[in-house]
């Protein structure tokens, strides 16, 4: 005759603890871990840092070869019609280096202006004022004051030196060009620091750096 069934033979089966993260847990009036669902918006939102990193490690050109290759070959065929003119494969390498190198800094000051605006795209507003600047040959500090900044500096050293208008126009053209390197090395050391503002010690490793 087969023993009766009851509770305590049931019992006998073990027992698994119900999935839990930390104390959160059914059983203490928690809830289980569950991954968040990401809105659209804050997909978009969130920063691809893995690809960043993996093209930052990366030596190799961004652009197609052979798309950019079609496109040199186009524009040198309508500007040298009566002359043809072709283009060796290191010259087109070396060409391609440069577009890609002035894309990344163009692409560079336009975020900067986006994150200055308090907005995370890019507008066309940005691109338009990026290429005023480059198309511009004038110098952005303005020419009376450095020439007084200048001479007060000269006569703290020599009170009796003199400057001409065109020494004084090449010591504000290497003066801005200086300042520009600082700045660029500068924000490079902050975006490392992923800061958007740059400090004090950004500069001081920037002047030492150039300096050098």
């Amino acid at each position: 005759m087969a023993p009766p069934r009851n509770s305590a033979v049931k019992s006998a089966r073990p027992v698994l603890a119900p999935l839990s993260i930390g104390n959160a847990t059914p059983s203490n009036g928690g809830t289980p871990f569950r991954k968040p669902i990401l809105t659209k918006a804050q997909r978009k939102a969130a920063p691809a840092s893995g690809g960043i990193r993996r093209y930052q490690k990366s030596t190799e050109l961004l652009i197609p070869k052979e798309s950019f290759k079609r496109v040199v070959t186009s524009t040198v065929s309508d500007a040298s019609k009566a002359h043809p003119m072709r283009i060796g494969k290191e010259a087109l390498e070396s060409l391609q280096e440069a577009a890609e190198n002035r894309l990344v800094k163009t692409f560079e000051a336009a975020q900067l202006l986006a994150i200055h605006a308090k907005r995370q795209e890019i507008q066309q507003e940005d691109m338009k004022m990026i290429r005023r600047y480059q198309k511009s040959t004038e110098l952005l500090i303005p020419a009376a004051p450095f020439e007084r900044v200048v001479r007060e500096l000269a006569q703290d050293l020599m009170s009796d030196i003199l400057f001409t208008k065109d020494a004084l126009k090449a010591i504000h053209v290497e003066a801005e060009d200086v300042l520009v390197k600082i700045f660029e090395k500068a924000q490079a050391f902050a975006i490392h620091a992923k800061r958007v503002t740059i400090t004090d010690k950004d500069i001081q490793l920037a002047v030492k750096e150039i300096l050098q």
